[in-house]
């Protein structure tokens, strides 16, 4: 009986483990979760190839240096009419890495992303601190890219691998996600040792008369 109901707290263990993990989004057609801002960079229109870095601060997201509005000076790759990208022309170098930075932590957040088959490494951060990563080939048309379940307040994009450039453009930045809900694992976590409950009461030594 101890061996069965160690077995079964180790079950329910790595169910609440997988369940509190963050999830990537890693180049999706369709919008992952719904937010409740969408910043598409026509909010505040600029001259084309203009460095970005604090101007959308009102709307919560800075860039470090090396980010460029609109370096394709149009609607390309599957982008809306405006996006920003790591580079300011073809004949420029491209920059690398960039970090998107949010005024308050957030839970998830999703972007619009177009590229030339390159490797990337997106990571999110909480307080400069990695919470979580993934690697994976971004081509056009743009595709979602982003981390949910897990706080952050950052996220690094960086090149992993050779590529068509590498260049990026992003749009399209869905943010203010609600805080995750309670994975079910909790739940399941509680189910178990409620189960449990009629095992040990049947170890007890029966009351004496």
């Amino acid at each position: 009986m101890r061996k069965a109901i160690w077995v079964t707290c180790v079950v329910l263990f790595a169910l609440f483990a997988a369940g509190a993990h963050a999830d990537d989004i890693e180049g999706t057609g369709t919008n992952f979760f719904g937010s409740t801002q969408i910043t598409n960079f026509s909010e505040i229109p600029l001259l084309a190839n203009t460095p970005v870095t604090t101007q959308y601060a009102g709307l919560g997201i800075t860039f470090s240096p090396g980010v460029f509005y609109d370096p394709q000076n149009g609607t390309e790759f599957g982008l809306p009419l405006n996006d920003v990208g790591n580079y300011q022309d073809f004949s420029t170098a491209h920059v690398d890495p960039v970090t998107i930075n949010f005024s308050q932590v957030q839970t998830g957040v999703e972007f619009l992303m177009a590229a030339d088959g390159t490797p990337y490494l997106f990571e999110a951060l909480n307080g400069g601190q990695a919470v979580d990563f993934f690697t994976t080939t971004v081509n056009s048309p743009a595709l979602f890219y982003g981390f949910f379940n897990v706080p952050f307040d950052q996220i690094e994009i960086s090149q992993a691998g050779t590529g068509g450039g590498p260049y990026w453009l992003i749009s399209d930045i869905e943010t203010g996600v609600a805080p995750a809900p309670e994975p079910p694992s909790l739940a399941l976590l509680g189910i178990g040792l409620l189960g449990l409950a009629p095992a040990v009461r049947w170890r007890l030594p029966k009351p004496q008369r």
